[in-house]
């Protein structure tokens, strides 16, 4: 049935996207809600160990939702910029702001002037899911934080690496493993950790490599407002991952369309849609298979759809994917539930799926990762089936 969703419980909404981008700087942000709202987020989706709080709730009353939000948000935002002392800071909204039309825009005008600090809003209504949010958030750091300037050839922006796409490792490794592989600095990691001052100067870049689809508004915004180009595709795999490299030491370049192999063999991928097409070439280029179909719940790019590729928006059309013939499924182990595959299944833990649940599955993908967690996947599910 249409709208029916029994086997799914919801995704990670687009406050946690917000909480994501923020949680790794040396900024604050707010999200306009009740007390609790957090809890969710740094309870059940935050991966990173020892990393500091830096968003919090204004901790909304029954009372505020008549009386307007405005006066507990402005008070608790100047309690807790005093306590931390953040080098800026982000107003989100919520269910409870969309409804009443609480004038974000218009507090964070105040409150920037009061507090002496960068101030800025997110629109967000808490009923998208984590990469929308995620997606408004770094255009709105781009927007607010950075500035132009003389243009840095030697220099990259990433943009869309998270936390609740990748693993823990992949993000720490992320700055080194480009400079050592292209011998370009990293200037600002746009959803990852970073800092005011390398935001301020992520306008001189002289590329732009979004490596997830939630960086992709930022980089479009940065194009038209700075000329950057920018390059798409997610760094997994030795082949493509080069590729990448290559690409970007060059000034990046259009995608470029994956290759089918000619061994055979039919898959299926599902979860974000960068990574999900990186891991597409590794079965084209290292086990030869014909088709592999990439789709996802979540926003996808077009520009960088290969045939088949789709948007899902019902729970139901997973379940009549699953009963089609394929060889192989590679998806967040939760999926499963939509119904029996008739090949191979590999799990991939995608956060905004299964939240922490299957955190220490999460493999390593940076490089040539990709290549070795595959085969070991794919031996192992051998195994399994002898």
């Amino acid at each position: 049935m249409r709208g029916l969703w029994m086997e799914l419980p919801p995704f990670s909404p687009d406050t946690s996207g917000f909480a994501s981008a923020l949680s790794g700087t040396d900024g604050m942000g707010l999200i306009d809600d009740v007390r609790g709202c957090c809890g969710n987020y740094y309870g059940s989706e935050e991966t990173r160990r020892g990393i500091p709080i830096r968003v919090f709730v204004s901790e909304l009353g029954n009372e505020d939702a008549v009386l307007g939000t405005e006066g507990v948000l402005t008070r608790r935002c100047r309690a807790l910029a005093e306590q931390l002392s953040p080098a800026f800071v982000l107003l989100c909204g919520s269910p409870i702001a969309a409804l009443i039309g609480t004038d974000l825009e218009g507090i964070a005008g105040k409150l920037g002037r009061a507090l002496g600090l960068p101030v800025s809003q997110v629109d967000l209504s808490g009923h998208g899911t984590y990469e929308e949010g995620l997606s408004k958030t770094l255009e709105a750091m781009a927007r607010a934080l950075s500035g132009p300037g003389e243009r840095r050839k030697e220099t990259v922006n990433i943009l869309g690496a998270n936390h609740l796409d990748w693993s823990g490792g992949d993000m720490a490794a992320l700055r080194k493993w480009i400079a050592d592989g292209s011998g370009l600095a990293v200037s600002a990691v746009y959803g990852g950790e970073t800092t005011l001052s390398e935001l301020r100067g992520s306008g001189c870049a002289g590329l732009n490599w979004v490596v997830n689809v939630s960086g992709l508004r930022a980089a479009q915004w940065m194009q038209e407002r700075y000329g950057i180009p920018f390059l798409r595709g997610a760094p997994f795999g030795a082949a493509w991952s080069r590729a990448l490299l290559d690409q970007a030491a060059k000034g990046g370049a259009d995608w470029i369309p994956p290759a089918p192999g000619t061994g055979g063999g039919r898959a299926l991928l599902i979860g974000e849609q960068y990574t999900c097409d990186a891991l597409r070439r590794l079965l084209y280029e290292n086990y030869g298979f014909s088709t592999v179909q990439v789709c996802s719940f979540f926003r996808m790019d077009r520009g960088c759809m290969a045939s088949g590729d789709r948007r899902l928006w019902e729970e139901d059309e997973l379940t009549q994917l699953l009963g089609e013939d394929f060889d192989l499924v590679i998806g967040d182990p939760l999926l499963r539930r939509c119904g029996p595959s008739r090949g191979r299944w590999i799990d991939l833990p995608h956060i905004p799926v299964s939240a922490r649940l299957y955190d220490d599955l999460r493999p390593s993908l940076l490089g040539a990762g990709a290549d070795r967690w595959l085969a070991a996947a794919l031996e192992h599910s051998d195994t399994e089936e002898d």
